[in-house]
């Protein structure tokens, strides 16, 4: 009789499998069933270990950085003007300054409350 953790690691070997009970296409018992009467080298799983040769074919076709891309990056710092930079964190600046005007300058977590409970510095008593 097959053992579970042998069939768990059989799944794990073609994501396939999984895809297609997530798609309502199959169950994990008829899997499993199948499976365990059937063994592993039958051909009802063909098709799923043809997809995981495909699948390692195209993960290493995987593009990375290459010399195309990085004129591209290239290209966008070129078209980046200091002025707008400056003028950007210049604007930045006067929102934060005319935001501390409405609160008078002041931290919100400073100001007096009236109730003596709250207002006490909490630092004097250690």
């Amino acid at each position: 009789m097959a053992n579970l953790d042998d069939f768990k690691s059989f799944v794990k070997k073609y994501d396939k499998i999984k895809d297609d009970v997530i798609n309502n296409k199959r169950t994990w018992q008829s899997l499993y069933e199948q499976w365990s009467i059937l063994g592993e080298e039958d051909k009802i799983w063909e098709p799923y270990k043809n997809s995981e040769v495909k699948e390692e074919r195209a993960n290493l076709n995987i593009p990375y950085l290459n010399q195309d891309s990085l004129k591209t990056v290239i290209s966008y710092a070129k078209k980046i003007k200091p002025e707008t930079v400056t003028n950007t964190i210049n604007s930045i600046q006067k929102i934060l300054a005319l935001i501390g005007g409405f609160t008078g300058g002041k931290e919100v977590a400073n100001t007096k409350t009236g109730d003596p409970l709250f207002d006490k510095n909490l630092d004097d008593w250690y």
